[in-house]
């Protein structure tokens, strides 16, 4: 029984795909179709296509380069989008008031962390 279920599963009619690789092929599809909108609406929400290209080309990047800007991050304390965005390694540049705007972002994002666990701390 067991082996007539793998054979329906992982038969290849004509060398075309089997039908676990159909069903593997259309579920990662639609994960890919919802990244890509997410994506698409955290580009919007962030409104500025050279901070998220450098995300993009960081992504994309050698791991090496990858691998440099981590170990950035375990020596200098920081997080890693802010390495990110700070390194030159990555393209494009960003220009003074992108590097201010990120700046701010992330001292924000620090107080809103503190003030949510200040508020936990305190119950």
């Amino acid at each position: 029984m067991l082996r007539g279920v793998l054979d329906l599963f992982l038969a290849q009619p004509f060398g075309q795909r089997s039908l676990l690789q159909r069903i593997l092929s259309i579920a990662l599809s639609d994960d890919i179709r919802k990244l890509e909108k997410d994506i698409d609406i955290l580009r919007e929400a962030i409104g500025d296509d050279t901070l998220c290209d450098k995300l993009k080309n960081y992504v994309a990047a050698d791991p090496a380069v990858q691998d440099h800007i981590r170990n950035e991050v375990l020596e200098g304390h920081t997080d890693l989008i802010t390495a990110i965005l700070r390194s030159e390694d990555i393209k494009p540049a960003l220009d003074g008031k992108q590097i201010v705007r990120m700046h701010g972002a992330f001292l924000a994002w620090n107080e809103a962390v503190d003030a949510v666990t200040s508020l936990f701390i305190s119950i």
